[in-house]
């Protein structure tokens, strides 16, 4: 991680199957496959009487994460994400985090109010107020999670894709 920081790095890894949400930044920031942490889908039924369960539940996750290893090495840590429904999997293990749905006070009275989470402005809301954390408290490991709304509706080789990233 301190190579990371100091040089940056860019590479292409392999996704979780499935190819969802959840199930992918659990394997993110956990370092496992979904078989391992627990998290397979964005949703699963219960067994008891079929009923369509989310999987963000901290209880359905089975291993330490990235976040417990930061903290347990006398690190702080953050996660910023656009949908609120992620930072219940990683909550108890953060100093600091926020959603585009649910923002906190210092981002709104700093950063303005927050678009939309399916507004494509919604991930500039959310690199700003993470940059301003990282100014303010320089969390030792700092994760900010945008929304996938522009590679839901845009080709990466698209005009209104390459302005967006």
């Amino acid at each position: 991680m301190d190579g990371l920081a100091t040089r940056g790095q860019s590479f292409q890894t392999n996704a979780a199957v499935p190819t969802v949400t959840n199930v992918n930044v659990a394997s993110l920031l956990t370092g496992l496959p979904p078989a391992r942490h627990g998290i397979t889908g964005n949703t699963c039924l219960r067994a008891e009487d079929g009923a369509l369960v989310p999987m963000n539940d901290r209880a359905q996750l089975l291993c330490p994460t990235l976040f417990a290893r930061a903290r347990a090495a006398g690190g702080t840590t953050a996660f910023l994400s656009a949908k609120r429904k992620l930072l219940s999997l990683f909550e108890p293990d953060l100093d600091y985090s926020l959603s585009v749905e649910e923002p906190a006070d210092w981002a709104v009275d700093d950063v303005g109010d927050p678009p939309d989470i399916y507004d494509r402005e919604a991930n500039l809301w959310l690199l700003e107020a993470a940059a301003l954390l990282l100014q303010r408290q320089r969390p030792s490991l700092l994760v900010a999670c945008t929304t996938d709304l522009v590679p839901h509706l845009h080709r990466p080789e698209d005009p209104d894709a390459r302005e967006h990233f």
